[in-house]
């Protein structure tokens, strides 16, 4: 039923043991998109989405090793903890426009597609296949955590202007030649 529409207001929830999902023709969500506990989950695809304005979060998907947004470059916040068997984030066209951005315990071997800018929270932890964080962001307002991503990590945040409360845990290097403040 939600193929038929190009805009939903209100959250979508998607757990159950589903092999496959897609939400297919819808363009907008106006709210929250949340896949948890679908333990059987490998393959979740959202090509036409280009926008939520609420929170993109998933957790618990163990064996989600496929995840298609060809279209999505604006979302409120992006929360993923326990994914570890995703490798790749499936943004295609770049998230551009996110204010918080959590992503813990994954399979992740990079972040390429996550092309914030400025950003309230940036939180990338515990993710061992992630070796290089070259970011663009240019300010993060609140709290900017990268800790115990894999043994050698290499951050790059050279377009970084301005942040609160940075953390940096066991990475190998890191450089922000235009830091400010």
């Amino acid at each position: 039923e939600l193929a038929s529409c190009q805009a939903i207001r209100g959250d979508i929830s998607i757990s159950g043991e589903l092999g496959s999902a897609s939400i297919a023709n819808v363009k907008v969500i106006y709210g929250d998109l949340s896949i948890t506990n679908a333990t059987d989950l490998s393959a979740f695809y959202a090509d036409s989405l280009s926008a939520i304005t609420g929170a993109l979060s998933m957790n618990g998907l163990t064996i989600l090793s496929t995840l298609s947004f060809g279209s999505l470059t604006s979302v409120g916040s992006i929360n993923w903890t326990a994914l570890p068997a995703l490798t790749q984030t499936g943004f295609t066209k770049g998230i551009t426009d996110c204010l918080n951005i959590v992503i813990s315990d994954t399979g992740l071997e990079s972040l390429q597609g996550l092309d914030a800018t400025n950003v309230e929270i940036f939180n990338i932890n515990n993710n061992k296949y992630i070796s290089t964080i070259d970011s663009g962001l240019q300010t993060v307002s609140n709290g900017l955590i990268i800790s115990y991503n894999a043994e050698e990590v290499e951050v790059t945040l050279d377009n970084l202007i301005w942040a609160n409360n940075i953390t940096f845990s066991d990475v190998s290097s890191i450089s922000m030649s235009n830091l400010t403040n």
